[in-house]
């Protein structure tokens, strides 16, 4: 699937796996310092997307009155461990009493930000603003990794699909949305007609062992 991470002025979310340097395997301490590099791995996570949204409305993509939604910020959150660290994706989508045990934590660092005056929640929709200053996004010295935007796709774009992978399934737009039911097919399909058009290249990107394509406008 097609994943779209904008950039933001706040670093990129990292665990910091030296909390559990030291601490032997099969114990309760271990499993303590999981939750807590989890949680702040969430919480570095949580504080880029609403970087990202501030960003997005400056750019007049959004309204300056529209909040974020605590269901993207999840969404966010959770893409990001599921590109940083496989097993850690497996443990935070297990199920719990119905829901993935990931909710449990997000929501407490959610309750945690909003106790520590870092977040303004909207008592009437629920949505999310942050309180700090957030800097002013720069763009890129490169114009090729200047946002820009090609019916309707905003570049540069990451995507899990490789060039041959994403024209393959916008020649198999049912079978797409069999396998990939909350793809977004009409991105897919004008991605896959700017490589065909030569508007736009790939450059794979190797992190964690995994592979994710960078997609840019060709200038």
């Amino acid at each position: 699937m097609t994943t779209v991470f904008p950039r933001a002025a706040a670093p990129a979310p990292r665990f910091n796996y030296e909390l559990l340097e030291g601490i032997p395997v099969d114990t309760e301490e271990l499993g303590k310092a999981r939750v807590l590099m989890i949680m702040k791995f969430m919480e570095q996570a949580i504080r880029w997307g609403l970087e990202v949204h501030v960003n997005t409305q400056r750019n007049g993509k959004i309204a300056p009155d529209q909040g974020c939604q605590p269901i993207l910020l999840r969404n966010t959150t959770f893409a990001f461990v599921e590109q940083e660290d496989e097993e850690i994706y497996e443990l935070i989508t297990m199920d719990h009493e119905g829901r993935p045990v990931g909710d449990m934590f997000f929501r407490d660092v959610i309750r945690l930000l909003i106790g520590k005056n870092d977040i303004d929640v909207n008592q009437e929709d629920g949505t999310l603003m942050p309180t700090w200053e957030v800097p002013t996004q720069e763009q890129p010295e490169d114009s090729e990794l200047q946002d820009q935007e090609l019916d309707g796709v905003s570049y540069p774009l990451v995507a899990n699909f490789s060039p041959e992978e994403m024209v393959y399934w916008a020649l198999h737009q049912e079978e797409f949305a069999q396998q990939f039911p909350n793809g977004n097919v009409e991105m897919l399909v004008a991605t896959a007609k700017h490589l065909a058009y030569g508007q736009v290249y790939a450059t794979s990107h190797e992190h964690c062992g995994k592979t994710s394509y960078l997609y840019t406008v060709r200038v």
